[in-house]
């Protein structure tokens, strides 16, 4: 993480403890550019990267469940934090603007946090977005002589707050932060010279195409100027004659002047190669799928189904986990109760696949029609709806006979099986019989 106490002296910014500049965040410069996550963001993969995590992450089904003694989970609306996490965290944010601005601070700078604020509700009324650049790690000591870490927040103009641990809802990456275990790990930091590289390659094709796409070049004169003001006003006078607007016009070289092009072009420098392998390094970064961020060089149509599929599996649960486990520590206090994300709509296939899908689960008994309406987001047809289906060549397991009756209760013991297990004659692997 950034060291907020060994900042280096830049001219004319005050250093007394009551600046600003104590709560700013420092760039790190590799490759000849300043890389922070204001710079990073410029790169386009970059953008992708957060952007994909984020709007993921906002976009799904949020929702309260209770664990019951059978392990069945039911959904609890009437849960204090159920709006929060579902519809409204605070009076500014919706919840998929909420948790895509955590979930992008915690992509791009490690750690996305927010102030728990009580009211109404009870203990947990408002979750207030505390932005990551302005906060800093306190290590104090209580009367245990125990270890605790604390927050210090400073805005630019406002004063200093200094919040609680249990104040505080906290979604980290990686926390192996060896400074404050409060604070996930900074990727920008990390990475800074595989995505300095990545900067420096854009900011060449930048000037690049500004010059028209063409190098540098050298104007040859066979005689001397008389005086350096004399070659700066031929350097000056030829520049507004052929740049600017006036590129591409012809240039008429007098006394024996002669025009010679230098550098390398982009095909000679692998431009477009290195442009390529700088947004792979940087969709590996966030570990999104290339084909997430327009990255379409092995994406076929026989396997981007499976590549969607990883990335859910691969990018998006790690996160989703994150938040389920954050909300769970910070957030919910009785046992038995859970957040946890509806991912179906990410894995759903097509139309015809999903029919498919829903014709062998409703045929095998595992979904009812409403379940299934349910699922693609249509009402129920009412109590008929819920009613299972059963194989009629299908027998319980250790039930010998006819097989049971579609709608028959399924658990009442039958007259020949009343008294006791049923007597199972099974062969043996070689051939002889055996009792069991």
């Amino acid at each position: 993480m950034f060291d907020w106490l060994n900042k280096p002296k830049a001219a004319g910014v005050t250093r007394d403890e009551r600046s600003d500049f104590w709560f700013t965040q420092l760039g790190i410069e590799s490759a000849g550019m300043m890389v922070t996550p204001e710079t990073a963001m410029r790169l386009a993969v970059v953008y992708a990267c957060v952007r994909f995590i984020s709007e993921t992450v906002g976009q799904l089904p949020l929702q309260v469940f209770k664990r019951e003694r059978n392990g069945d989970k039911n959904a609890q609306p009437e849960h204090p934090i159920y709006d929060l996490l579902h519809d409204q965290p605070n009076e500014e944010h919706t919840a998929l603007e909420f948790r895509e601005m955590l979930t992008a601070w915690a992509v791009l700078r490690g750690t996305g946090m927010a102030e728990i604020v009580p009211g109404r509700r009870g203990a947990v009324d408002q979750l207030i977005p505390l932005h990551p650049d302005y906060i800093r790690c306190v290590k104090v000591q209580d009367n245990s002589n125990r270890i605790r870490w604390q927050v210090e927040y400073k805005e630019p103009g406002v004063p200093t707050r200094r919040l609680l641990r249990d104040e505080l809802f906290i979604l980290r990456a990686m926390a192996i932060d060896p400074d404050c275990p409060l604070l996930g790990l900074d990727p920008i930091t990390v990475q800074r010279d595989t995505l300095g590289s990545s900067l420096a390659v854009r900011d060449y094709g930048s000037r690049f195409f500004q010059n028209d796409a063409r190098p540098g070049g050298i104007i040859e004169h066979p005689s001397n100027f008389k005086t350096d003001d004399d070659r700066n006003a031929f350097k000056r006078a030829w520049q507004a004659a052929f740049g600017g607007k006036n590129r591409h016009k012809t240039a008429v070289l007098e006394w024996g002047a002669k025009y010679h092009q230098v550098g390398i072009s982009p095909e000679q420098a692998q431009f477009l190669e290195t442009r390529k392998v700088s947004a792979a390094d940087t969709a590996r970064i966030f570990r999104v799928q290339p084909h997430k961020v327009g990255i379409m060089d092995n994406a076929t149509f026989s396997n981007i189904e499976h590549q969607a599929l990883e990335s859910v599996q691969d990018t998006m649960m790690p996160w989703l986990v994150r938040w389920e486990q954050s909300i769970k520590r910070d957030l919910i206090v009785a046992r038995g109760y859970f957040a946890e994300h509806n991912v179906a709509g990410l894995l759903r296939g097509d139309l015809k696949s999903r029919y498919e899908a829903f014709a062998i689960a409703r045929n095998w008994g595992w979904l009812s029609v409403n379940e299934i309406r349910r699922l693609e987001n249509q009402n129920g047809i009412g109590d008929e709806g819920d009613v299972y289906l059963q194989p009629l060549n299908m027998i319980e397991a250790g039930q010998p006979g006819e097989p049971s009756q579609q709608g028959a209760p399924r658990n009442q013991p039958r007259p020949d099986t009343a008294a006791g297990p049923p007597l199972i004659v099974r062969p043996k692997t070689n051939g002889a019989m055996h009792h069991d």
